[in-house]
């Protein structure tokens, strides 16, 4: 019976040591919209392919939410896709958490 239980207990021993836990430490999407300067979340309204860019889009979107600040009512940015897919992974509609963070001139 006892040698029941140091097999029983070394293969415990065993699995537990191979069983992998993972700890992230970072920065919650609350936090990080209550830090930053400005933080709203935007809706994307627009997506037009850069032509001279390969896999590159102009992206649109416009203010939904505002959490901190004073952001800009519409924003356009460039946005470029890694892979050979022919549709942009941003749609129209995507909502993103935006957070501002200026330097030291307030830009």
């Amino acid at each position: 019976m006892k040698k029941i239980f140091l097999v029983f207990g070394l293969i415990l021993f065993i699995v537990s040591a191979m069983a992998k836990g993972e700890i992230s430490i970072t920065a919650s999407l609350e936090w990080l919209a209550d830090s930053c300067i400005d933080s709203a979340v935007y809706t994307v309204t627009d997506i037009v392919e850069k032509k001279k860019l390969q896999n590159g889009y102009f992206v649109t979107l416009k203010l939904k939410e505002t959490f901190r600040g004073r952001p800009s009512e519409i924003m356009k940015v460039t946005y470029y896709k890694v892979g050979k897919e022919k549709q942009p992974i941003v749609e129209k509609n995507d909502e993103f958490l935006v957070c501002f963070q200026h330097d030291r001139t307030g830009n």
